[in-house]
């Protein structure tokens, strides 16, 4: 009886030898892993708030464009190229007594292309006092910008380490007909970045605090069933080898050292399989197999 329990004890240490530490490493490594990608989703939604923001107010400010311009952009070809700069730079002076505002602490427009239909360019405007202003234009100037689309998009750059916002706004004449193009870039100001890794920071520390105490809260769960699980297969195991030693006994009736020679089989066996460095599914195999 007692080789019996050696044998079965053997099979049960490989059952549950480093069970609770390889669930928590993998629970870890879920968490970790949940977390980046949380993270990450945060960050892009943050930003994204940011491009929207501004492309709002390139929209607002395209819709007082075309209310002043109206008549210029009525004209085929957009001829009168004078009129629609007078008409930005009106837009613009405007646009810069807002920097001092709640609203305008979002940055403001550096860097502004209205091109026609066949991509010629119909006014300007750059922010000469911008310290960043000939890197901004080289890289508009070198940069292929979506003239064909149809609506509004936005796109995040850095220049110099400093973020910017890539946005093009279609203009439309009184028919609602797209006549134009704006391209521009909009220098996202310091409040605004800080204030944006301020709470993406907060975001993500949230997040990943959430995700500890879940899978704290999921370990002790998971243990439970997994050890009423491991009860199960003890018991599966314990009466496999009760068949394979009633299998052992019938053999041995013709040679009464036969059933503890077999036990004596497990047992080395076993010993060789870690010295050899044989992994726990091998050797349970192997148990099996030195019994019948």
């Amino acid at each position: 009886m007692k080789k019996r329990d050696m044998g079965s004890k053997q099979i049960k240490h490989y059952n549950k030898v480093s069970i609770h530490r390889i669930l928590a490493t993998r629970l870890a490594i879920a968490g970790i892993i949940i977390s980046f990608i949380l993270g990450v989703a945060v960050l892009l939604i943050e930003r994204n708030k940011v491009g929207e923001v501004v492309l709002d107010r390139a929209l607002q400010a395209t819709v007082h464009f075309n209310a002043e311009a109206g008549s210029l952009l009525d004209e085929p070809g957009l001829p009168d190229h004078e009129g629609i700069q007078r008409v930005l730079d009106n837009v613009i002076s405007r646009g810069v007594k807002l920097r001092n505002s709640r609203y305008g602490k979002v940055g403001h427009s550096v860097f502004i292309d209205i091109f026609d239909l066949d991509q010629n360019k119909v006014a300007k405007f750059l922010d000469s006092n911008h310290e960043n202003i000939k890197t901004v234009e080289t890289h508009m100037h070198s940069s292929q910008s979506p003239l064909s689309y149809n609506k509004d998009w936005y796109d995040l750059i850095r220049i110099k380490g400093n973020p910017y916002i890539k946005f093009g706004v279609p203009l439309t004449n009184s028919n609602g007909e797209k006549v134009a193009n704006i391209v521009g870039a909009f220098a996202v100001s310091s409040e605004v970045v800080a204030d944006f890794r301020c709470r993406a920071l907060k975001t993500t520390l949230i997040i990943i605090s959430i995700v500890l105490v879940t899978t704290g809260l999921l370990y002790p769960v998971i243990i439970k069933l997994m050890n009423r699980l491991t009860r199960l297969n003890y018991r599966l195991l314990d009466s496999q080898l009760e068949t394979l030693k009633v299998l052992g006994s019938a053999i041995a009736t013709r040679d009464c050292d036969t059933d503890a020679h077999n036990y004596r089989v497990v047992i080395y066996s076993v010993r060789l399989a870690e010295a050899a460095g044989l992994d726990k599914n091998n050797i349970r195999t192997l148990i099996k197999g030195a019994f019948s």
